[in-house]
């Protein structure tokens, strides 16, 4: 619309009253063609809100808050200085069974069952973690994602579990890092004993 058009429907609109100048209305067009209106707010970002980032984390259940921590700086800072407590952590280690379980929240499960074919021989295993389930073939070793697990729940300064339940036949070696801080341990494992510090 050219600036006179606009100048009409202005007195239209005003009965016939003169608000703005042709020459003001003249001066307002070449201000929008500048861009001198458009809005520069910035879109709202969580970190503008860090009591609604630490209620976030706050409610999050385990696997959230381990995504959360991977997010951006300040979730990674909350997740590791708020308040985190676990009733039960139950870890179960079997040669053919593996499990990680915290309260209702289960983790990490393997099941192992002895393969022999013409070709292969080994273990085949059902693996689901984090939500994700896969198959594979493989020969005894380590149990690697219950280790990470540990270590996980040990780099957690915040952390504190009321009870650890640990059935260990596989004498899974010493875990690396921090002791988890623990009220209550029930396990039939002395290498186990040495994850943790009374809370």
């Amino acid at each position: 619309m050219a600036p006179e058009t606009a100048y009409g429907k202005l007195k239209e609109i005003t009965g016939g009253c003169e608000k703005m100048s042709v020459k003001e209305v003249e001066e307002f067009y070449g201000r929008v063609d500048r861009g001198d209106f458009f809005e520069t707010n910035k879109e709202n970002d969580l970190n503008d809100y860090p009591e609604i980032m630490a209620m976030i984390v706050d409610s999050a259940d385990i696997q959230t808050r381990r995504m959360l921590s991977q997010t951006n700086r300040e979730f990674n800072r909350l997740t590791t200085t708020r308040p985190f407590y676990i009733k039960n952590l139950t870890i179960i280690l079997h040669v053919d069974y593996m499990k990680v379980q915290a309260d209702s929240d289960i983790l990490i499960v393997q099941q192992n069952k002895k393969m022999r074919t013409k070709h292969l021989s080994g273990y085949a295993s059902v693996i689901q973690n984090m939500g994700n389930v896969w198959t594979t073939h493989f020969e005894i070793t380590e149990p690697e994602l219950i280790q990470d697990a540990v270590k996980w729940f040990s780099s957690q300064p915040n952390l504190r579990i009321k009870n650890l339940w640990v059935e260990d036949s596989r004498g899974i070696r010493n875990i690396e890092g921090n002791q988890l801080r623990v009220e209550n341990l029930y396990t039939n494992s002395f290498t186990t004993r040495q994850w943790h510090v009374p809370a």
